[in-house]
Formats: structure tokens, C-alpha cells, sequence
């Protein structure tokens, strides 16, 4: 379903969920609303579908208007893809 060459994750997949988990340990560990400025995604080995992946996001370095991210995703011990990440807060209050 979501896969680009058979068996194996499309990388478009990839690169949102760690664009989510890079945003979601800024915000549970700042509380800070924030956008993606930048996002670099290295693609280390095939994410196969159907097997266990544990994605993992982190803050490297942070200020209230650019903060540093980074986050990869590991099945089994061996890391398959790393990214990189720039978040800035809006100019403007989200809207509801």
C-alpha cells in the first residue's frame, strides 16, 4: 500500500514519519508549536514492509526561534535512515 519498489517503504513515507517524530519530541519536550524549515533525510538501507521499525526524534539544539532536530528509524539494532531538521514557530498563531 505504501510501498515504492515492492517490499520495501516508499520514501515519501519515510520522510513524514521522521518529520513527525523530530516535531513530537520538540513539542513534548518544549511545548512549542513549530513548522518544518528544513529536512534532510539520508537513506542508509531499504525499509522493508512488514517488519518492526522503532523511530526515534530528539532536540539537539533549541531556541524559542530555530530549533535543531534530528530523528532515524532502526529495525532490529540496525539504523536504516537518519534525518535532520529545522523548526521555526509560525509569524502568526496557528488557526483553528
Amino acid at each position: 500500500m505504501w510501498q515504492g519498489f515492492e517490499g520495501v517503504v516508499h520514501g515519501g513515507i519515510i520522510a513524514g514519519l521522521l518529520d513527525d517524530a523530530m516535531w513530537h519530541a520538540l513539542y513534548h519536550e518544549h511545548d512549542l508549536v513549530t513548522m518544518t524549515a528544513q529536512l534532510t533525510v539520508r537513506y542508509r538501507r531499504p525499509v522493508p514492509i512488514d517488519t518492526l521499525l522503532n523511530i526515534y526524534g530528539t532536540v539537539t539544539q533549541f531556541n524559542r526561534r530555530i530549533v535543531h532536530t534530528k530523528a532515524w528509524i532502526e529495525s532490529f539494532g540496525e539504523t536504516l535512515v537518519t534525518a535532520e531538521g529545522v523548526f521555526m514557530p509560525p509569524k502568526e498563531p496557528p488557526h483553528d
